[in-house]
């Protein structure tokens, strides 16, 4: 049977591997030659927040785009609007696309972004936040959309999405200090928002397209008549279907109709039509394919309306490259660049039109012809973007040169330096005395009333004349200098006096206001919250006053009000408690939070975003504590609790106690997050077989707490509001593991992969420990581990208990065939086991997954195997429904429940079928198996009861 399994399994996995690594190929390939346009330059700057990798363009031949989009970059949009153009660039501009995917996240790299003269971003990236936080005097903000997406007609199939970005692209827009667009008619839509909005259009890149015409098949039995475009279109071409059909009963077998990517259940069902039902994500992939199509006619219809009115050419130039004829919507797209009869048939949105048009071109081939010709000679001559790329290249370059040429270095009367500055106001401002700027610098400090100790936060650098006296005054301040223009900073290190004090200051050079008070903050929680002062160079803090007068603000406030102090204060000293919850999105919040309220305790959620990095949630976190002043933090899974302990520190600092409550692997999370180990932080697992490892990394207070379940949510129904549809004798509810499996697979040494097969097997079979697992491997193979890094560790192990559950929960299904069980999961299942079983999508887990187990004769459970000893959710969810359970043994369920009386459970696979058929002859037997469950499950296995156990825990440990 193993064999069997791993079969089944290892070739879905190899398969998605090589579909993966081939993705991974290609997007490494456009990595490659985007970081080809940039020769790096090292520096010895090893303090220096600004990351002098990438050089900046000051009025020079070359400047960074920081580019932010959640799209894959070979994708239409990026590659149509910005790689494309920006690549023909590649001497000029150097391009960061400044956005990582964890999971189903986007994470952006703010850090990358703060070196760029140009933040670029297309469409719904980066909306969940404000454009303001990246603002700063040194660069300048793109918002990039080519589509009328606040106005997306009730039509689109993606309207609802798009409704939810509607305000946040306006603000977006607002917000940008320019915007691009694709078409005079969406400027002029979008202008109402912000007058600086440019016109860039799209064009053909003839090294993705290339420029030779395609040689039409002669001699077909059928003449092809196609369109291409995405299921948005299905009210496009619902327009032209009568004209369609009466083609069809005209002609017959003589044509053919295709659509490739959008089609209605109408045209589907008509004789003569075909559908291909996926287009090419790839857009150079799809350029190889359309060429390839065997195309006589091209369709392009477009209802008229604002959105439609909106949309660029890019049909005509890409059905026009490849040499095919097109018939158009005479609407402004297409009316604005086709010259009718010529390069295009246009129609108005009347049927005979448009059957007339199709007839012509059906009758006469050498139009044909003549069309495709001309069509291809005019996208040649006016639109590529060959020719046409010097248009982005001029746009960014007038828009840069706003910031750039205001920055000037002069003689002072002593022969020294100076710095000159053209403001945003226009004025121009001299950063340092004429005469003699060291005199200055020394007169200055010597009024400056600070007594050394703590942290010193520096506004403004200069050319460092003040800094260097700061320096040699208070040698053992911790010095932070806040500069908001690279370009500043650049002249210091080549010009100024600050060569040699790299190593004993921390530079924040180009950040947002909010981040560079977040750095400022991290730093002072690191020093365990010593005293902050700030100095302020006068001359740079008037010449940026929209940058540094919100530092100046936050600072001085946070010194005024002796902040530190106030967020010390004495805990539990009510029954009643405070608690501030971190909500991460993750599904217990909501139970957490339910059952804290329902006894009587004072609940706050603390949002908190994966993008956030720990300073951010600090700064977010000191208001509420501030506001609210909780007794402790809990939070899941460490969740919040950043890799490099910021926010652990911070809370250390002001002696908050934090409970983390384990429901997965800690050995998957918290060894990547070993400075997060604090007096502190109190751990709660599920699972008491890792504790031990937890108190080796360092944790004082390890307590073992297991699942529970929301007993308002998973209870009885009655069998009349059960629906039909959920009805089986048995189910199971869960997930296959193979993307998880797969996607920890993608971050490991291909070599390893099978080493990751041969103990995910064990494991599956033996239902080892992990360490145990290991300990089989022979020196040869423990050897190719000793290369990984902690991560690297850490995914190998995930790989193999994904892998090994996948393996053990299809090896304990498979006993379940005869059943004909209802299997509700991933779509790998299908897969997996084939026929014998009924499919079903997942579950929603509060509307839905209570009704289910309410229908089900048994509730199949088959325990991850990251659990060591602990019982899943799914045996605390279905007794709380008053439904039966047949689980597998773990050692912690035999205290949890009177085994046999109230849940039943197998040992080895061989024992499930003889089960099954037992209690589905007995149904009285398993009623009063079921009923007792939720007895005991009432009785002492609630999140009340959870988090009574926490909360005495806390106040026992901090009280």
């Amino acid at each position: 049977m193993m064999k069997n399994d791993s079969f089944n399994t290892e070739n879905i996995s190899k398969d998605a591997i090589m579909f993966r690594k081939k993705e991974g190929e290609e997007k490494r390939k456009i990595d490659e030659s985007i970081l080809s346009q940039n020769p790096k330059q090292k520096t010895s700057h090893s303090k220096t927040l600004l990351d002098d990798n990438t050089r900046k363009y000051s009025g020079k031949d070359k400047f960074n785009v920081g580019y932010i989009v959640c799209d894959p970059p070979d994708s239409v949009c990026p590659t149509i609007r910005v790689l494309s153009p920006l690549g023909k660039l590649s001497d000029k501009i150097f391009v960061d696309r400044s956005i990582m995917q964890e999971g189903n996240k986007f994470l952006v790299r703010k850090d990358n972004l703060y070196k760029a003269d140009i933040i670029l971003i297309q469409r719904t990236a980066f909306l969940d936040r404000s454009i303001a936080e990246l603002k700063s005097p040194c660069r300048k903000i793109i918002y990039e959309i080519d589509d009328l997406l606040i106005e997306v007609p009730a039509s689109n199939p993606n309207r609802s999405v798009f409704e939810g970005f509607q305000n946040k692209i306006i603000d977006a827009i607002k917000g940008a200090d320019a915007v691009t667009v694709s078409t005079n008619a969406l400027k002029e839509r979008l202008s109402v928002y912000n007058r600086n909005i440019y016109v860039l259009p799209n064009y053909i890149d003839i090294e993705i397209w290339g420029g030779k015409v395609s040689n039409p098949a002669v001699n077909k039995d059928k003449l092809v008549i196609a369109f291409i475009g995405t299921p948005t279109h299905q009210e496009d071409i619902s327009m032209i279907t009568p004209a369609i059909k009466k083609v069809i009963g005209e002609y017959g077998d003589k044509v053919m109709f295709r659509f490739f990517g959008c089609i209605t259940k109408e045209l589907l069902q008509l004789k003569g039509v075909e559908f291909v039902s996926d287009l090419i994500p790839d857009y150079r992939a799809f350029a190889r394919y359309m060429k390839s199509l065997n195309i006589d006619i091209a369709l392009a219809p477009l209802v008229n309306n604002s959105f439609n009115e909106c949309k660029s050419n890019i049909k005509f130039l890409e059905y026009s490259i490849c040499s095919i004829p097109g018939i158009y919507s005479r609407i402004t797209p297409y009316a604005s660049s086709i010259t009718d009869g010529k390069t295009g048939v246009l129609c108005d949105d009347d049927q005979g039109n448009w059957y007339k048009a199709m007839v012509k071109l059906i009758e006469n081939e050498e139009l044909r012809r003549q069309i495709a010709e001309c069509a291809h000679g005019e996208v040649l001559e006016k639109y590529t973007l060959e020719a046409n790329a010097y248009r982005w290249y001029d746009f960014y370059r007038t828009l840069i040169e706003e910031n750039t040429h205001r920055i000037s270095v002069i003689t002072t009367k002593k022969g020294n330096l100076s710095l000159r500055v053209t403001c945003e106001d226009g004025s121009i401002k001299t950063l340092h005395s004429l005469y003699d700027p060291e005199a200055e610098a020394r007169s200055i400090v010597d009024a400056f009333q600070f007594d050394g100790s703590g942290i010193l936060v520096v506004l403004g650098l200069g050319l460092g004349y003040h800094l260097k006296e700061l320096v040699q005054r208070f040698p053992e301040a911790e010095i932070v200098v806040v500069e908001a223009m690279p370009e500043i900073y650049e002249m210091a290190m080549q010009h100024g006096m600050i060569s040699g004090l790299e190593g004993r200051i921390e530079f924040v050079v180009g950040f947002a206001v909010d981040e560079a008070i977040s750095k400022i903050t991290s730093q002072q929680m690191k020093l365990g919250m010593v005293s902050l002062s700030v100095f302020s160079l006068s001359s740079t803090v008037s010449a940026f006053q929209d940058y540094y007068s919100p530092i100046l603000t936050v600072l001085r406030n946070t010194m005024n009000v002796k902040l530190w102090d106030r967020l010390r204060y004495p805990k539990f000293r009510e029954d009643v408690c405070s608690v501030a919850l971190i909500d991460f999105g993750y599904f217990l919040t909501r139970e957490i939070e339910a059952a804290l309220r329902s006894v009587g305790h004072r609940v706050i959620k603390v949002p908190v975003s994966r993008e956030e990095s720990g300073e951010v949630i600090v700064s977010g976190l000191i208001k509420k504590i501030y506001e609210f002043k909780p007794d402790f933090i809990i939070t899941i899974n460490h969740l919040g609790l950043d890799e490099d302990g910021v926010l652990t520190s911070f809370l250390e600092s002001i002696e908050m106690p934090v409970a983390s409550w384990y429901v997965d692997s800690p050995n998957l999370i918290v060894r990547a997050f070993d400075r997060n180990v604090s007096p502190y932080v109190s751990l709660f697992l599920w699972d008491r077989g890792y504790i031990k490892d937890l108190e080796d990394v360092g944790f004082e207070s390890v307590t073992y707490l297991p699942l529970a379940t929301d007993e308002t949510v998973f209870k009885s129904i009655k069998k009349r509001k059960r629906p039909d549809h959920y009805q089986c004798d048995v189910s199971f509810v869960g997930n296959s593991r193979v993307v998880p499996a797969l996607e920890s697979l993608e971050k490991i040494p291909g070599g390893l992969y099978p080493l990751v097969e041969k103990m995910a097997l064990l494991l599956s079979s033996t239902r080892m420990p992990f360490d145990a697992v290991l300990a089989t491997l022979e020196k040869k193979e423990l050897s190719l581990l000793d290369p990984l890094s902690v991560q690297e560790r850490l995914d190998f192990e995930a790989a193999i208990l994904w892998r090994a559950t996948l393996i053990y929960r299809l090896s304990c299904i498979k006993t379940l065939k005869d059943f004909h069980p209802r299997i509700r999961g991933d779509e790998a299942w299908k897969k997996l086991l084939g026929n014998g079983y009924t499919f079903g999508a997942p579950l929603n887990y509060y509307n839905e997954l209570p009704a289910f187990y309410n229908a089900s004769k048994i509730n199949f459970n088959a325990t991850s195997l990251q659990m060591l000893d602990a019982v899943n959710q799914r045996v605390f969810d279905v007794p709380a429904c008053g439904a039966f359970l047949l689980t597998d043994h773990q050692d912690s369920i035999e205290e949890l429940f009177d085994v046999g009386k109230e849940i039943v459970v197998y040992r080895s696979r061989d024992e499930i079928p003889e089960l099954v058929r037992f209690y589905l002859r007995n149904p009285k037997e398993r009623e009063n198996i079921a009923r007792r469950g939720r007895e005991r499950i009432l009785k002492e296995h609630t999140y009340r009861h959870r988090l009574d156990t926490i909360i005495q825990n806390m106040k026992n440990r901090y009280g």
